[in-house]
C-alpha cells in the first residue's frame, strides 16, 4: 500500500541562469532567487521544465529621491520582473515609497490630513470604550 505525500516537492528552475531549487511546500508558492542573468535582480524561479520568458522591465521615468529603488549590475533602474508563459504572465513589482520632509508635508496638507485621521480614530476608540 502506497502513503500518501502531504508536502508535495517542487523542482524550481530560472531560464536565464543556472539556478536550481527544490520546495516541499503545499499551499501556493513561488521561489526567488538574485538572479545574475537578470544583472543580480530578484527574481522568481519557475516550475522546472515550463516554457517561458523571465524579463527584467527598466523603469521609464525619471529617478528621483525615492527609497526602495531596485538597480542592476548595470545601474539600470528596474522597476519590476515579467513572466511570460503561453497562457499568460505574472509581474513582481518592485515599488519604491516617496519620502518627505516634515515641511513639506505641512506645506502640501497631508499633516493637517493625518492629524484629522487620527482624530477620528482616536473617538471611534472612545465610543467603544
Amino acid at each position: 500500500m502506497r502513503g500518501v505525500a502531504l508536502t508535495p516537492r517542487v523542482r524550481w528552475s530560472c531560464p536565464n541562469c543556472d539556478c536550481r531549487s527544490t520546495s516541499r511546500e503545499a499551499r501556493p508558492h513561488s521561489q526567488m532567487h538574485t538572479c545574475p542573468g537578470l544583472g543580480g535582480i530578484l527574481a522568481p524561479l519557475v516550475p522546472e521544465g515550463m516554457r517561458c520568458k523571465v524579463e527584467a522591465i527598466e523603469r521609464e521615468d525619471a529617478v528621483g529621491s525615492e527609497q526602495g529603488i531596485r538597480f542592476d549590475e548595470h545601474g539600470r533602474a528596474i522597476m519590476a520582473v515579467r513572466t511570460m508563459r503561453d497562457d499568460g504572465y505574472d509581474t513582481a513589482v518592485f515599488a519604491p515609497s516617496a519620502t518627505m520632509t516634515r515641511d513639506e508635508a505641512e506645506d502640501s496638507g497631508l499633516a493637517r490630513v493625518l492629524r484629522e485621521r487620527m482624530r477620528r480614530i482616536q473617538e471611534a476608540v472612545n465610543r467603544g470604550r
